[in-house]
């Protein structure tokens, strides 16, 4: 599972999922192959057969985190917005202890409930760094919240409160800036309703903006 992952990293799907579906095959028990076979059909937007290779994991181990929230991303990125928080609030209840569905419910809820939540989203990132201090989404997370929260309740809503946070950014000496930067414009596309746009606008993303995305789709 290695090295299918490295393939999925590298963008070479066909050898991704050829070493998961190896791993498959030798042990058609083992959940971290099919969790890793749907993430790679995630991330090759087949979502109808990514849900189902998560399915299958989830029957092998119902409490397997990477398949809750794994789900959760396909649901939110197929805009079915109730079904990915319902996912997100199921592990967030039984599975305290994982800081990348916080950082999920959190961003999710961003999106889809920025005037109405932000205060929970705050103490969703803020739970998810006491679990992992280092954990890059949850920091990012308090990021966003900071800059577009800080004066303006209307969050998200508010375009020139958004545009005063990508220039205050833009100017930040901060090295990593500028991924903070790209992150807040992937952001914004999440609220146009060309998905071209929202492509164009992710596949542009800086290295370590790319790597948070994936993790952490929008």
């Amino acid at each position: 599972s290695g090295m299918a992952e490295v393939y999925k990293a590298m963008r070479q799907y066909d050898m991704a999922l050829e070493k998961y579906e190896k791993a498959q095959e030798l042990d058609p028990a083992n959940v971290i192959a099919w969790a890793g076979l749907a993430g790679v059909y995630k991330s090759m937007r087949q979502y109808d057969m990514a849900l189902e290779k998560y399915e299958k994991a989830q029957e092998l181990d119902p409490l397997d985190v990477v398949s809750w929230c794994g789900m959760a991303e396909v649901y939110r990125a197929m805009s079915l917005f109730d079904e990915a928080e319902k996912k997100y609030l199921w592990v967030k209840e039984k599975l305290v202890s994982d800081p990348y569905s916080f950082c999920g419910l959190g961003f999710l809820w961003l999106k889809i409930k920025p005037n109405e939540k932000w205060a929970e989203c705050d103490d969703l990132f803020k739970s998810a760094l006491n679990i992992d201090p280092g954990n890059p989404v949850a920091s990012l997370g308090l990021e966003v919240i900071g800059r577009l929260y800080h004066q303006s309740a209307k969050g998200l809503a508010d375009q020139e409160w958004f545009e005063r946070a990508l220039a205050f950014l833009s100017e930040d000496k901060n090295p990593e800036a500028k991924n903070h930067v790209y992150f807040l414009r992937g952001l914004e596309t999440i609220n146009r309703d060309d998905p071209l746009i929202r492509i164009e606008t992710l596949e542009k993303l800086s290295d370590t903006g790319s790597y948070l995305l994936q993790e952490m789709p929008l």
